[in-house]
């Protein structure tokens, strides 16, 4: 069998991250709990294909990751919560622990891309201050004035996606 040596560090960093115990880790792998543990404190190696699994699989990581030398900078999603206690955020499943990750990522990305654009002109949502006590037909009559676009032209376009490129 063609081990690996993962940095046992990043290994354990990587399942805390996504709030998993050892034994969901073990079940998950169809293994033991020590083999497990054994792999974080680097008394035995996995394969190449175990670590894929947990990489890919489990840990929702590049496998690559498991070879830095040092568990990435990251911000912890706990500090997204930070007035939530210790023991209600344990509560949260690593499904959620995943999807915040990947809301957290989204975000910085949308962040930069909006560092290159310049500020609209026009901003619908608050040029035209529609709350939830207006009648969704009043509100389609208040965007329509604001795009300048009557109805009959809007009964023309044969899908949202013709509405959308103009």
């Amino acid at each position: 069998m063609n081990q690996v040596s993962p940095n046992t560090e990043v290994l354990t960093w990587a399942r805390e991250s996504m709030n998993l115990s050892l034994e969901e880790v073990a079940r998950r792998m169809n293994k033991t709990v020590d083999e497990v543990k054994n792999w974080e404190s680097g008394k035995s190696k996995p394969t190449y294909g175990q670590l894929e699994k947990l990489a890919y699989k489990i840990y929702h990581r590049p496998v690559a990751l498991f070879f830095f030398p040092n568990v990435p900078d990251e911000d912890r999603v706990e500090q997204l919560f930070h007035t939530l206690p210790d023991t209600e955020f344990q509560k949260i499943p690593p499904k959620i622990h995943l999807l915040l990750r990947k809301a957290k990522i989204m975000q910085m990305n949308l962040t930069e891309l909006s560092e290159y654009m310049e500020a609209p002109d026009r901003r619908i949502l608050y040029d035209l201050n529609i709350d939830l006590t207006t009648l969704p037909v009043e509100m389609a009559n208040r965007v329509r004035n604001y795009l300048g676009i009557d109805i009959t032209e809007q009964t023309t376009w044969l899908s949202t996606g013709v509405a959308f490129k103009l």
